[in-house]
């Protein structure tokens, strides 16, 4: 009985996020209600409500998703390992970019989202951080530096490419990418750090 009830929550859990990407597709951020969005689910508002708080909380589900694919992707290596085969960094965004363009654009990339990304740029920021500290003998304030860096660079030069359409050859723009950071903070980390660490801090 419990995992009938269990696949019920997940079913009714993947109709709103369903709808609600498609609603995002084509209706501002503060234009989406939950009337509209329980209605397109096929569910009653109290049923949405079981689910999430409000709009906001329901994004906030998707920040905390990308947050935790992109950490998970850059703990399964050290950061000198990443820095070293940098493309190997981006596989995962584009992969999620790929999976539903239009909405992950929307959310990612437009300026009615900007809010949300900023709260995965500080939270994957504050992760990078301590993996940089991991692998180069600079202070925090240097690899805060460099995880900031990395992060508004690489959605700044993707928002680039995808909202200006002319051009979304993905292997293309991770290899652009690739090169704007490894060249971005490669003379920096020469500069300021002391090699490799030893040990964690």
């Amino acid at each position: 009985m419990e995992e009938k009830v269990d696949r019920r929550v997940i079913r009714t859990r993947k109709a709103i996020q369903k709808s609600f990407e498609e609603l995002a597709t084509t209706h501002d951020y503060h234009d989406i209600t939950i009337k509209e969005l329980a209605e397109k689910a096929n569910i009653n508002r109290k049923t949405f409500y079981l689910h999430f708080d409000s709009i906001e909380d329901l994004v906030n589900s998707y920040v905390n998703e990308v947050t935790q694919r992109l950490v998970s992707l850059f703990k399964q290596r050290s950061f000198k390992e990443n820095y070293e085969h940098p493309g190997q960094n981006l596989t995962e965004l584009i992969s999620l970019l790929q999976e539903s363009k239009d909405f992950w654009s929307r959310l990612l990339f437009s300026d009615e989202y900007s809010f949300f990304t900023r709260k995965i740029e500080r939270m994957v920021a504050k992760e990078m951080t301590q993996s940089i500290l991991a692998s180069f003998s600079i202070n925090r304030d240097d690899a805060k530096l460099c995880a900031n860096f990395l992060i508004q660079n690489t959605l700044s030069t993707l928002r680039f490419f995808i909202n200006d359409q002319r051009n979304t050859d993905y292997d293309q723009i991770q290899n652009k990418i690739s090169r704007l950071n490894t060249f971005g903070i490669s003379t920096f980390l020469d500069k300021f750090s002391s090699g490799p660490q030893i040990e964690n801090r």
